[in-house]
Formats: C-alpha cells, structure tokens, sequence
C-alpha cells in the first residue's frame, strides 16, 4: 500500500518541520550565556591581587574582572604593564570552575583560562593555555617552575590603586 499526499499536504508537513526545527535550534541557543553573566554567577566581579594592600607588580599583579555594558573586560596591571583584554567566551564547569576565553590583543594571543575557587574571596587559576595548545600553567602548577599556582584574593572596594 502506498500513501500519496497531494502538494498542499507536503506543502504544510515541510512548514512544520521548519518550524519545529527553529524551535529546537533556537532553544539551544537560548541556554548559551554571555560571559559576564557566567563571571557575575561564579562571583568573579571585582578587584583581585595576591596582596591587596601591595602595589603592583610582576610579583603582585592586579586584575579587575569588570562589566562595561554587556562584555566582561580584564584589566591588569602589573606595575610596568597595565592593559584590558575582552573576554570572548565563558563557562562554567559541571565541577564548579570557571573556564575563560580571553583575547589579548596586544599580544596576538588568545588564553583559556580555568579558575578554581577556594573560597568565597580567593581563587587560582588550575590552566592556562594558549590557542596553540600551549600551557603556562596545568594541573594549578606552572609549567615552567612546576611551583604552585598564585592564589588571588578579592580586594576590598574602597582599595584604590
């Protein structure tokens, strides 16, 4: 037995099957989150340094995980180098941590960071690799001393620079 449908019937079948596939793929694009949201959720906003009370350095970077408008921005300064890169991309993962996609212009680098929290104020990063596949840190070890990653600590507002 063969079924035949007339034009019109096809005609409706293929619309809704257009239709229902926007819906699933439009879904799916709503569960994706601009990175400040996922920065702002993991608590990441803010002021952070190994010392807050030290100025900065290469020994005691500073950074600022800052929203301006809808982009999550790092702002870093380490005494000699003070710069704002535009994080691209971010996550969180199913064990807690956050995963960043940082742009550095200057630099022509694009990082991957993932950062693992400590506590409430304080965090290290547990990777960093380059787009290359590169690691300057694995494992919250570094890859060239093999000494344990920096843990930062949250810097209290009034702290200025």
């Amino acid at each position: 037995m063969q079924v035949r449908f007339s034009r019109p019937t096809v005609a409706r079948i293929g619309f809704c099957l257009v239709v229902l596939a926007s819906f699933v793929s439009s879904s799916g694009m709503a569960a994706e989150r601009i990175p400040v949201d996922v920065a702002a959720d993991w608590g990441l906003l803010g002021h952070w340094a190994l010392d807050c009370e030290g100025k900065p350095s290469n020994t005691n970077p500073h950074y600022s995980y800052v929203m301006v408008g809808d982009k999550l921005l790092i702002r870093r300064d380490t005494g000699v180098l003070q710069d704002e890169n535009k994080v691209i991309s971010g996550a969180l993962t199913d064990d807690g941590d956050i995963e960043l996609v940082t742009e550095y212009k200057a630099f022509s680098v694009v990082m991957t960071s993932r950062y693992a929290k400590d506590n409430v104020d304080q965090f290290h990063p547990v990777s960093n690799r380059d787009q290359n596949g590169v690691y300057t840190i694995q494992d919250s070890k570094s890859t060239r001393t093999g000494s344990s990653a920096p843990v930062m600590t949250r810097c209290p507002k009034t702290n200025k620079r």
